[in-house]
């Protein structure tokens, strides 16, 4: 196998070569790369009896691509079958390879296909090209076949006879080192059967507006020396078939060069090419789509042991207006939960999940999308990376009216109670039905093209002189063609790159104005929109402004909420308030994906990002256009947005565990493109502003279903990773398991297990391949661990165990020995009642699996349900013990509702009656 990277930095004649606005590998570059493969060492072959073309190579205009050139053993015939492959540089270990052609080599004689004739040109033929051939590339042109100097080698061409004889040459000083034939060469001998329409034979039919380019090659043999390859050729074009030409090339002194026995052209289209582009986006475009999950109609028994916070009860004094209702709601959510988790540490109650219910938080379809409070969304962030950071703690339901305080008056629970029985972190209850968010796969784009933006008109860009500001400015200049353009930053001029980006995009013809401005100023940002011409009015806004300022939930400050809120959310507010009424093309927000995943560390950014997807989805509704891109990591790029150039491997690695890979700068410019294209498509849809919101983001899906195997998948991603939410338990890894493994060790074997636990828990998070890189007692400081693997490894360590841990376990056992330790003192000891606790653990285990596989029945659910409660009654009854206090009970949540003593005192006959009411039985 052959391998290689190709990009137009290492092959800058590639290009040259652009059909239909995208750079393609040419056809007769893979018959190069082919017969390369013939010749080497160990393969033997000079002849390329077939070459299929598939899927077009599209090169990148920034980063590169890897190639493949897999050449199979010989058959009985000695024949041996090839492939190419491609796939973008830098993508996930797991990540599919494109085939680009297919075909066999041979050591077999190519067959003598006739002769250039000696005298030049040929007797009796007539010329084609007028003595130029520039009406050839214009024609070509306006087909889509946008040839640089490189390409366009076709001097001189004739016809006799329904053949075609040309004369080619590339330009002057082209270094052909390396090439048996050179492909731009080899190329422009095609380029002569555009000037002669009978020449594929007279089935091919009339001129359709459709470029041809190569579909298959047959009996290809390139006869010039590897190392010094032609720079002129003289070619003859015969009919071959229909749709189909055989080629013989000479150099000027008469001395054969190439044979073809056929080769066969097809016509393409843009939307074909549009597909080829799209295609590497089928796993890096997406956004959400709410779900149904559960009937809303649950029995009250079933209702989980929860407490509930209504988030307007907890905002008597929110303010009327944004950006400070944002500011408040978010303040006040922090505070909550910084309240809970502070309990948790201290021990002042048994931990349960905290339920928090808000209203119009979220869009599920066309019908809720005017009602979107971007504050309440913005809480919907936050506590999205909390959940990430505390998992099974916090639920955020959804509602589209008030919440009810409690069961109506009939005893028929309230509208939070039956999302909750669903299992589902986030979710939302829309007319008496629970929805839940999956990530699906975005629509393909339509044919990429400019945005269509007035070229009078002006852009503006918010966070212009950061990477992604400085990136898409470029990219709207040099791709889209704008020409007017206010770049706003806090520094403006004095930001660092500011001058030089100001050249570069006046040198591409742009008039640029650079100004310092804090968006979230609007008195500052009114001024700058002011100031826009009336000759050139603003028709387009583009907001990448941002900063990060990471943190734990547990260390976040108001302060800290605003620093990040303010120039992402109070600018894109003021930008919405300042320009609705002005005739804009486009108002594309970048948002990020912590506000959608959440990303533990992030609940500021996460809550910033959420409010900002509100915004986009408000606008939709009420017919402005918006579209809010909630970007992954994109690489090379410093910023929000980007990956620090100091991040270093732990951070990839955690990215790379959690099936995220960074975004080249040209996939991010691509997939803004196709992004912009699918948003402004959706607004004829019936659904419109399905699309407000969309995710760019390389998710690399072959490692999460691997990791599904071990670990629960996100809510949000069980649409794409088809797996039960919980994996299935592991019988080396679950707490049962762990149990079995402790039942009779003795204290030095105990000690080895939960040590070896730790260190391979450590290991995975730390991306290493061994638990033999962790010693046992290296500190985790410098085993690299920082706030987000600490939570990462806590989550790992409670999952194995079935212990609730806290945040600052590995601050609080620094070593992997000490930490053992601790486990060892949290878990039960085998005693006198110790033997049952492995199985009964283990039962468990299974019990928890089954429920994970078990069909989504409403009525065996509820059967259940009921059962479980029956159970967990009559435990805590009999674990108080003779002696307790009347009406004692076991530790644990309380119901709230009476429901556990109404199980426990009820007779078998009473329990089956109150099933059959509840299921409607009778």
């Amino acid at each position: 196998m052959l391998t290689g990277r190709l990009s137009l930095a290492t092959h800058p004649w590639l290009g040259d070569h652009a059909v239909l606005g995208a750079v393609l590998l040419p056809g007769t570059a893979f018959v190069d790369l082919a017969l390369h493969a013939a010749g080497t060492e160990g393969v033997g072959c000079d002849r390329l009896d077939e070459l299929t073309l598939g899927a077009p190579l599209v090169v990148p205009e920034d980063g590169a691509v890897q190639l493949q050139v897999r050449v199979a053993g010989p058959d009985a015939d000695g024949r041996r079958a090839l492939e190419i492959h491609s796939r973008v540089q830098g993508a996930p270990a797991g990540e599919p390879w494109t085939s680009h052609a297919v075909g066999t080599l041979s050591a077999a004689p190519a067959p003598d296909g006739g002769d250039v004739p000696a005298e030049w040109p040929p007797a009796g033929a007539v010329p084609l090209t007028d003595g130029s051939p520039d009406a050839l590339y214009e024609r070509m042109a306006g087909l889509g076949l946008d040839y640089g100097p490189l390409f366009r080698g076709v001097r001189s061409a004739w016809s006799r006879d329904g053949e075609v004889f040309a004369e080619l040459a590339l330009p002057e000083g082209t270094d052909v080192r390396g090439f048996g034939l050179h492909p731009a060469l080899l190329d422009a001998a095609l380029h002569s059967v555009a000037l002669h329409e009978g020449l594929l034979g007279a089935e091919a039919g009339a001129d359709t507006g459709e470029a041809r380019v190569p579909f298959s090659w047959t009996g290809v043999r390139i006869i010039a020396a590897p190392s010094a390859g032609p720079t002129a050729l003289r070619v003859r074009l015969a009919p071959a078939g229909t749709d189909a030409v055989s080629l013989l090339a000479v150099d000027p002194g008469g001395r054969t060069v190439a044979r073809v026995d056929s080769l066969v052209l097809r016509p393409v289209s843009a939307g074909q090419l549009a597909a080829a582009r799209a295609g590497r986006f089928r796993d890096a475009l997406f956004r959400v789509e709410w779900t149904e999950a559960l009937p809303a109609e649950v029995p009250p028994l079933a209702r989980a042991a929860s407490r509930i916070v209504v988030l307007d009860a907890e905002l008597p004094d929110r303010p009327a207006r944004m950006p400070a209702a944002v500011r408040y709601a978010t303040a006040r959510a922090l505070a909550l939960v910084q309240r809970e988790l502070a309990a948790d540490a201290a021990g002042e109650e048994e931990p349960s999940r905290l339920v928090l219910v808000t209203r119009n938080a979220v869009r599920t379809g066309a019908a809720d999308a005017a009602r979107v409070d971007p504050a309440h969304a913005a809480v919907w962030g936050l506590v999205r990376s909390v959940q990430s950071e505390h998992p099974d703690r916090f639920v955020l339901v959804d509602l589209d009216t008030d919440p009810e305080p409690g069961p109506a008056p009939d005893g028929t629970p309230p509208a939070w109670a039956a999302a909750l029985a669903n299992g589902e972190p986030q979710c939302a209850v829309r007319d008496g039905r629970v929805l839940a968010p999956r990530l699906v796969r975005a629509p393909a784009a339509p044919v990429a093209g400019p945005l269509g933006l007035d070229p009078d008109g002006t852009v503006l860009v918010t966070g212009a002189t950061g990477a992604l500001g400085r990136l898409v400015s470029r990219h709207l200049v040099s791709v889209h063609g704008v020409r007017h353009l206010v770049l706003t930053s806090r520094r403006g001029p004095d930001a660092e790159g500011a001058a030089g980006l100001t050249a570069e995009l006046g040198a591409l013809g742009a008039e640029v104005t650079l100004a310092a401005c804090d968006a979230a100023d609007r008195t500052a940002l009114a001024a700058v929109l002011d100031a826009v011409p009336a000759a050139h009015p603003l028709t387009a806004v583009v907001h990448a402004a941002g900063v990060l300022d990471d943190a734990l939930v547990g260390s976040l400050t108001p302060e800290r909420l605003d620093r990040v809120l303010a120039p992402k959310t109070d600018a894109a507010l003021h930008l919405h308030e300042l320009t609705r009424h002005r005739d804009l093309a486009a108002f594309v927000l970048f948002s990020s994906l912590a506000g959608t995943l959440g990303t533990a560390g992030q609940a500021n950014y996460a809550a910033a990002n959420a409010c900002l997807d509100a915004l986009a989805q408000s606008r939709r509704a009420a017919g402005l256009p918006a579209v809010s891109l909630a970007w992954g990591p994109w690489a090379d790029a410093e910023g929000p947005h980007g990956m620090p150039a100091a991040a270093g491997t732990g951070v990839l690695a955690r990215m790379a565990r959690a099936g995220v890979s960074p975004l080249a700068p040209d996939e991010g410019l691509a997939l803004f493109d196709a992004a912009v294209a699918v948003a402004a498509a959706d607004t004829t849809a019936a659904d419109a502003g399905t699309d407000a919101v969309l995710l760019p983001v390389r998710l690399n899906l072959p490692a999460l279903r691997r990791n599904a195997a071990t670990r629960p998948v996100p809510a949000l991603l069980r649409g794409l990773v088809r797996t039960p939410g919980r994996p299935a338990v592991d019988p080396a890894h679950g707490p049962g398991a762990l149990a079995a493994q402790l039942a009779g060790a003795s204290d030095e074997k105990r000690r080895r297990i939960l040590l070896g636990l730790v260190r391979t828990q450590v290991a995975a998070v730390l991306g290493h391949t061994s638990a033999e890189a962790v010693g046992a007692s290296q500190a985790f400081r410098d085993l690299g661990f920082d706030s987000l693997t600490a939570v990462e490894l806590r989550n790992h360590l409670g999952t194995a165990t079935g212990l609730g841990l806290p945040a600052s376990l590995l601050f609080d056992h620094p070593t992997p020995e000490a930490l053992a330790a601790h486990l060892s003192a949290a878990l039960p000891a085998d005693g006198p009642d110790g033997g049952a606790a492995p199985s009964l653990l283990a039962e468990i285990d299974r019990l928890e699996t089954a429920f994970a596989r078990a069909p989504q029945d409403r009525a065996v659910r509820a059967t259940a349900a009921l059962r479980l409660e029956v159970l967990l009654a009559k435990w805590r009854e009999a674990s108080a013990g003779p002696g307790s206090a009347p009406g004692a009970t076991a530790p644990g949540p309380d119901t709230g509702d009476g429901a556990e003593a109404e199980v426990a005192q009820a007779s078998d006959e009473e329990l089956f009656d109150l099933l059959d009411g509840e299921l409607d039985t009778h």
